[in-house]
C-alpha cells in the first residue's frame, strides 16, 4: 500500500474506533459533536491528499433522473398510510422548529458526502479502505440515533438493529458506490431529498417497524438500480437478450420483495409470522415461517377443531391446535393446546377478539434469523 492509503486506514480505524467507543461508553449523538468529529477526519484526510474534482459524464442527467426515483419512491410510501393511517410529526410545528431541525441535518449530510467522496476517490485502488469508511458512516447513523435506544431493553436493541442498522448498511453500500461513479453531489440531493422530509411534512404513514425497515432497505437498491441501468445504456431490449437465468432471478427478486412487502404490511388478508418456541413440535419447529389466514378472525363459523390456530392472550401471540370449540349468541369460546408430546389444554379460552388467523402454509426454517437475532439479543 501506498503512504497515502496507508495514513487513511489508520484514520479510518481511529476513527471507528472513536466511534465505537461513543455508542457503547460515552453516547453523545448531539448532531453538531457529529459534525465537529466529521470536520476532523475531513480536515485530516485532505492534510493527507488533496482533493480531487468530480469528472462526471451525463452529471445533470443522473442528478435529474435520481430526484425523480426518490420522490417516487417516497411518494408510493405516504401513499401506503392511505391504508395504515398517519401519525402526526412531532418535529414539523412551526418554520422556525423546522429551520433549527433541518439546519444541522443538511451541514452534516454536506460534510459526510465531501468526506465519503475523498476517501472513496483515494482509496479506489485498495477495497478495504471503501469497507472501512462504508463501516465509518454506518457508526455515524448509530451515533446520531444511540439516544433514543436502550442496550438494557432488548426490544429497543431489536427496534435499533431493524430501523437503524439494516438500512444504513445498504444505504451507505449504495452511497459509496455512488460517490465513487458519479461523484459527491448525487449523495448529498439523494441524503437531503430522504432526510429532509421527516423534519418538513407534518404527518408520517403509520408503518410497523418491520415495513418501515423493508422499505428503507429497498429505497437504495431500488434508486440505485435504475440508475445504474439507466447510465449504463441498457435497455429493455437488451435485457430481453440477455440470458434466461438472469431474467429468472430478477423476476424472482421481483416478486420476493413485491410478497414480502404485501405479507409484512399486514394491510391483506394474509400476513406472516415466524415460530418462537416448541410447543406445536414436530408440526411447527422453532424457526418456521408460517402463512396466517387473517378472514378467520371475522367468519369465525368456519373454525373447525384440529385447525392451528394463532392467537393473542395479553399481548402475546400464540399458535396451538384447536381442540374444542363452543359456540353462543354468535361467539366462539374455543380450547387450544400444543402438539408436544405431554402437552395440557391451555388454561385460557380463546374468543373471537383473540383470534388473529389460521395457519395455512409454513415455511421450514425461513424465519430462523429473526429467532437467532432475538435469542442472540435476549443473550
Amino acid at each position: 500500500m501506498k503512504k497515502t492509503e496507508i495514513r487513511l486506514t489508520i484514520l479510518e480505524i481511529l476513527s471507528i474506533f472513536l466511534l465505537l467507543l461513543n455508542i457503547f461508553c460515552i453516547k453523545v449523538s448531539n448532531p453538531y459533536i457529529i459534525i465537529i468529529f466529521l470536520l476532523c477526519i475531513f480536515s485530516i484526510s485532505l492534510f493527507i491528499s488533496s482533493f480531487e474534482q468530480e469528472k462526471i459524464l451525463h452529471k445533470k442527467d443522473i442528478i435529474r433522473n435520481m430526484i425523480i426515483d426518490t420522490i417516487s419512491y417516497l411518494t408510493i410510501m405516504y401513499g401506503i398510510g392511505i391504508f395504515t393511517g398517519y401519525v402526526r410529526n412531532s418535529y414539523s410545528l412551526s418554520i422556525i422548529s423546522i429551520i433549527k431541525n433541518i439546519f444541522p441535518i443538511i451541514v452534516l449530510i454536506i460534510i459526510q458526502e465531501l468526506c465519503r467522496y475523498h476517501i472513496c476517490k483515494k482509496g479506489e485502488k485498495k477495497k478495504i479502505i471503501i469497507a472501512f469508511s462504508i463501516l465509518l458512516f454506518i457508526l455515524v447513523d448509530i451515533s446520531l440515533n444511540i439516544y433514543l435506544y436502550s442496550f438494557d431493553d432488548k426490544s429497543k436493541i431489536i427496534e435499533l438493529i431493524t430501523l437503524i442498522i439494516f438500512p444504513s448498511i445498504f444505504r451507505n453500500i449504495m452511497l459509496s458506490f455512488f460517490t465513487y461513479k458519479y461523484g459527491y453531489r448525487v449523495c448529498m440531493l439523494y441524503q437531503l431529498i430522504t432526510n429532509i422530509h421527516l423534519y418538513v411534512i407534518p404527518i408520517f404513514p403509520n408503518l410497523s417497524i418491520y415495513l418501515e425497515s423493508i422499505l428503507s432497505i429497498l429505497l437504495p437498491i431500488f434508486v440505485g438500480m435504475l440508475i445504474y441501468l439507466r447510465f449504463k445504456k441498457i435497455t429493455i431490449k437488451d435485457f430481453r437478450n440477455k440470458s434466461t437465468t438472469l431474467k429468472v432471478i430478477t423476476g424472482i427478486i421481483f416478486v420476493f420483495t413485491v410478497i414480502t412487502i404485501a405479507l409484512y404490511s399486514n394491510l391483506f388478508s394474509y400476513t406472516v409470522a415466524v415460530i418462537g418456541s416448541g410447543s406445536m413440535d414436530p408440526t411447527l419447529k422453532i424457526g418456521d415461517m408460517i402463512l396466517i389466514d387473517k378472514t378467520y378472525r371475522k367468519r369465525t363459523g368456519r373454525l373447525k377443531e384440529g385447525q392451528v390456530l394463532v392467537f393473542k392472550i395479553k399481548d402475546t401471540i400464540y399458535t396451538h391446535r384447536i381442540v374444542k370449540i363452543s359456540r353462543k349468541n354468535g361467539k366462539c369460546y374455543i380450547l387450544t393446546k400444543g402438539d408436544r408430546k405431554g402437552q395440557e389444554i391451555d388454561t385460557w379460552t380463546v374468543t373471537n377478539k383473540d383470534i388473529v388467523g389460521v395457519t395455512k402454509l409454513k415455511i421450514p426454517m425461513m424465519g430462523y434469523p429473526s429467532v437467532w437475532l432475538r435469542k442472540l439479543v435476549e443473550g
